[in-house]
């Protein structure tokens, strides 16, 4: 078979982008993420299922900092699944953990593929942040403390929220994002066109390019910790390194991690222990260590 990207044929492609299979079942850390948010909803203040758009899907969770006198940062999370699976009823696992270092912890929702388009996903997630900087303050935010993370679909999402040219048109300032912290995300969409994804995402030429953080870098260098696991595919880590790379190439500080024994499903749950390296670098960007 032909190459269809750097080395690869399109089956060799998909085994480095099919992350599923790197593990012998994802459930197991789904189901884990979904009972501990329930759990943060039970037994935290929760203001759930605010609308940030008109859509079924936008919509958001937030967890008010804890032990705080004034306007807290908010850590604002956007989940993984490909584009096309996931929300945000198993994305507070981290609430407890972050709210009583005074942070507020918001995980999103958004439409998902093949329902709509990747353009409106981005949008989304965008609007999303900008929402943040119109009405956070009702809920205890400070809209000049938004910081963006997510894992995954969720970490490429977190990047093209800090790419330019979008902030004017939803009233925000360029420098809306303070900072941002990037678990195994995808940032160089290319790849995913020559395989499977491209079966729910649908991209051409034209979609990656505007599509992709490796080519929507900011104006203006933003705090940012990028992070993978040890066990993630050779493609997964590269696309990680690469847009470090890009970002270090404009002369930008960034912070990368190889995360030693995790790999691309339980990472992230190291955002619930308060001793973590993952949480300390979190708390770290967003100038709350």
């Amino acid at each position: 078979m032909m190459a269809v990207y750097r080395e690869f044929n399109s089956e060799e492609l998909w085994r480095e982008y099919n992350i599923e299979a790197t593990v012998p079942s994802i459930e197991p850390f789904r189901d884990q993420n979904i009972i501990l948010t329930e759990e943060m909803k039970r037994d935290l203040t929760c203001y759930a299922d605010l609308a940030f758009g008109s859509g079924p899907m936008e919509s958001l969770d937030i967890y008010p900092a804890q032990n705080v006198s004034d306007l807290a940062p908010a850590y604002i999370f956007f989940h993984g699944g490909y584009w096309r699976l996931g929300s945000k009823n198993g994305s507070g696992f981290m609430a407890k953990c972050l709210t009583e270092k005074g942070v507020a912890v918001a995980p999103i929702d958004y439409a998902l593929a093949p329902d709509v388009s990747l353009d409106e996903i981005v949008r989304q997630a965008r609007a999303s942040v900008a929402w943040f900087y119109h009405h956070g303050a009702d809920y205890g935010v400070d809209r000049e403390r938004i910081y963006v993370s997510g894992s995954s679909a969720g970490g490429h999402l977190s990047a093209m929220i800090m790419a330019p040219g979008w902030q004017s048109e939803m009233n925000v300032p360029e420098d809306l994002v303070k900072g941002a912290m990037l678990f195994s995300g995808l940032y160089d969409l290319e790849p995913l066109r020559h395989c499977e994804p491209n079966d729910w995402l649908e991209l051409d030429e034209a979609s990656v390019r505007r599509n992709s953080p490796i080519y929507t870098l900011p104006n203006q260098e933003i705090p940012l910790v990028v992070a993978y696991g040890s066990e993630e595919t050779d493609e997964f880590k590269r696309q990680s390194d690469a847009y470090a790379y890009a970002w270090r190439e404009k002369g930008f500080n960034c912070s990368v991690f190889e995360m030693s024994d995790y790999h691309h499903f339980n990472m992230t749950s190291m955002l619930t222990e308060s001793d973590s390296l993952l949480t300390g670098q979190v708390l770290s960007v967003m100038g709350m260590d």
